[in-house]
This record gives structure tokens, C-alpha cells and sequence, in this order.
């Protein structure tokens, strides 16, 4: 993003007179499209990453997570069969006490779980899953997903986040390809 001040950074609205959207713009608002809404979700999407996934050293710091919690519970089970000191205390906390190695290992296959799960791959990014999103609410609001329009949109918002040197990135054929490839996915998890 281009910082404050710079001269190539536009406004929403010069952006979308500059790049020939505002047109499309009157259009998608005129079909009954919620302008606030629909300025959410331009700046949403212009803000996303264009990635999934996470840092193999995060991976590395919740495995540790996991088997530490994992190591903990068992040295607490093993210090009830031969406490080092005796316990003074109400039931209560003696419950809570023993209680803690099983809270430690839902922690840990909490963690477990987490990085056991399959993040999305290829072309599949934040930035495209929220303009698929976006289209298929358009398309419930005006009966039809207005690639075009929306296109336009969505790049006059880019053009403001990243100057007007921006290369527009969206077109009518990407945005197809991102609805036949997000119903693609959507029938492959209603099979499982």
C-alpha cells in the first residue's frame, strides 16, 4: 500500500472516475445493491492477504505448545501417586488440581487439531474467496453476478489501497473462474 500523502493515492470515488467504474458502480447500487455493504466489502477484499497458510515456525511453536501441555499433565498425574509435599486445602481446590491434566491435554489436541487441518491450495486465496463472496451476494440481490460491474469495482478499491499505478488484476473471465471453481469446491465438500 502506498503510504499517506503519496501522490498516487486515490479516493474511492476518484478512483472508480479514473479508472471508468463509476458507471458500474450507479449500476450495482440502482439493481438495490447496499452501497455500505458493498464499500465493506471492497475495502475487506482490497485488504485481504494473498495467501493462506501459516509460517512453518508458528507450526513449530504449537507443536511445542501441544507436547509441552502433553508433558506437564503427565508429570501432574505422576505427582498425585507421590506428592512432594502434603496438601492442605479445601476439596475444592484439590479437585481443581486434579482436574488440570485433563484441561492440558484438550489444550493440547486443541493444537493438535489445528494443525492437522488442511488449508486451501493454488489459486484459492483470502482476497479471491471473499470476491466469490461478494459476487454470489450481488448475484442473491440482482439476480444475476454482474462480473463486469463488479470487476470495475473492485479495482477502483485496489486502485485506492495501491496508487494508481495499479495493474488491475480483476476482469469478467477471473471472476468466473472464481465462482465455477468456489462451486467446485462446495460440491466436493457436500460429497464428504
Amino acid at each position: 500500500m502506498n503510504p499517506p500523502g503519496n501522490k498516487n493515492t486515490l479516493t474511492f470515488d476518484e478512483a472508480l472516475i479514473e479508472l471508468s467504474a463509476k458507471k458500474s458502480w450507479d449500476t450495482l447500487i440502482r439493481e438495490g445493491v447496499d452501497p455500505t455493504l458493498l464499500r465493506f466489502w471492497l475495502r475487506d477484499i482490497a485488504d485481504s492477504p494473498d495467501r493462506y497458510g501459516r509460517k512453518s515456525e508458528d507450526k513449530r511453536k504449537a507443536l511445542h505448545l501441544a507436547q509441552a501441555s502433553r508433558k506437564l499433565a503427565t508429570e501432574i498425574e505422576r505427582s498425585v501417586q507421590t506428592p512432594p509435599i502434603l496438601f492442605f486445602g479445601a476439596p475444592s481446590d484439590l479437585q481443581t488440581m486434579l482436574s488440570l491434566p485433563k484441561s492440558l491435554r484438550a489444550y493440547a489436541s486443541y493444537w493438535e487439531k489445528l494443525l492437522s487441518l488442511r488449508w486451501p491450495r493454488g489459486t484459492t486465496t483470502p482476497r479471491t474467496d471473499r470476491a466469490a463472496a461478494l459476487l454470489e451476494i450481488i448475484k442473491k440481490r440482482t439476480g444475476t453476478y454482474r462480473y463486469q460491474e463488479v470487476a470495475d469495482v473492485l479495482n477502483a478499491m485496489d486502485a485506492t489501497s495501491y496508487g494508481i499505478d495499479y495493474k488491475p488484476r480483476w476482469d469478467v473471465s477471473s471472476l468466473r473462474q472464481l465462482i465455477f471453481r468456489a462451486g467446485r469446491r462446495l460440491k466436493r465438500i457436500s460429497r464428504d
